[in-house]
């Protein structure tokens, strides 16, 4: 059997005495959009916290093709290959798009002087990354677009653009269709699928159309733990996902 991209093992998270994560194991297979589901309060984005490294955990362990990375920050992760986007759009807003993708491909330089003065082949490679990154999310037109002017739907594709610029294998989404109206949602979605072919992701999202048009594996998540974990059509059949997420009783 394949490595896994992805394994947590009794991952555990707490603020005082409240488990916001709690003892959580899970496989996260190469090439698989795996969601997370749950109610507000389930757990999803400390989850998505603790894989990113924005947040330590408090026990358990990570690892990431099989190297245990639960103690690595997040630009040791970043330039290991995990691309994160957040439930609050993260662009700068004065700069160009291009200049917004461009800080993502800087972000896959080593620290220091190579970072802050990079070579002249270094900067050529941060230009073409930066510019293939827009094309991927879409917005190659809008290079000279100032950020701060898109549609809160392109500045969702931008943000990914600005993950996709540091190259990753596995990209982390966090609500990627909030707040968006129908076509921007179908826009974003079909940037999702695309995406999908070529990448490992783990999404949490809302809107359950775009869930199930996307995801091949789900984990439901209630209180902080997981509750149940499966193919799409388990998930969906799933009395106890039922009346635990969507407050529907199962039937006798």
């Amino acid at each position: 059997m394949a490595e896994p991209m992805l394994e947590t093992r009794a991952l555990t998270r707490r603020f005082g005495g409240l488990r916001a994560v709690n003892n959580v194991s899970l496989t996260f297979e190469v090439g698989v959009v795996h969601a997370i589901l749950g109610p507000n309060g389930a757990g999803k984005t400390t989850v998505i916290n603790l894989l990113s490294g924005d947040l330590p955990p408090t026990s358990g362990t990570i690892r990431f093709r099989g190297r245990d990375i639960t103690a690595r920050p997040v630009q040791r992760r970043v330039r290991m290959g995990i691309g994160r986007s957040y439930q609050k759009t993260n662009i700068l807003p004065e700069l160009t798009c291009l200049d917004n993708c461009r800080l993502g491909a800087l972000s896959r330089l080593p620290g220091g002087l190579a970072r802050i003065r990079p070579s002249r082949a270094a900067r050529r490679q941060v230009q073409a990354r930066a510019e293939h990154a827009l094309a991927l999310c879409g917005l190659e037109a809008r290079a000279d677009t100032i950020a701060a002017t898109l549609s809160h739907g392109e500045k969702r594709q931008l943000e990914i653009g600005m993950m996709m610029a540091t190259e990753p294998t596995l990209l982390l989404l966090d609500e990627p269709l909030a707040g968006m109206g129908q076509e921007e949602s179908r826009r974003v979605t079909e940037l999702l699928r695309r995406l999908a072919a070529d990448h490992t992701m783990i999404l949490i999202e809302h809107d359950m159309d775009a869930v199930f048009a996307i995801a091949e594996r789900i984990t439901v998540m209630v209180n902080g733990a997981v509750l149940e974990t499966g193919s799409v059509e388990q998930i969906r059949a799933s009395a106890t996902v039922r009346e635990a997420y969507l407050g529907e009783e199962a039937e006798p």
